[in-house]
């Protein structure tokens, strides 16, 4: 199926479905990577990846704490924050 039969059958054009379809998974994407930072902010008791940062540095968080590698999430934590960063730009830019 097109996406002008799409568009055709639900009466919008293809040019609003495809700009509503990327809106949609850009809100989609952003929800999950929300969730996921929401729960290693939960496990760390951090906000940011700079607190992470900070916490590590002194102490306060060892590497393997809560049985969990702190390094890996410290990472997997600064590659959301960017993530979260780069959709909330893109759906500022995009909004209708």
């Amino acid at each position: 199926m097109t996406l002008e039969t799409i568009a055709r059958k639900l009466k919008t054009t293809p040019q609003s479905l495809l700009k509503e379809g990327i809106f949609a998974y850009l809100q989609g994407r952003l929800s999950s990577v929300s969730i996921e930072m929401d729960g290693l902010k939960h496990r760390w008791q951090i906000e940011s990846a700079e607190d992470f940062e900070k916490a590590i540095k002194s102490g306060k968080i060892h590497e393997f704490s809560k049985g969990h590698d702190a390094g890996e999430d410290f990472f997997r934590f600064s590659h959301l924050e960017e993530e979260k960063r780069h959709l909330l730009k893109f759906i500022r830019e995009y909004a209708f």
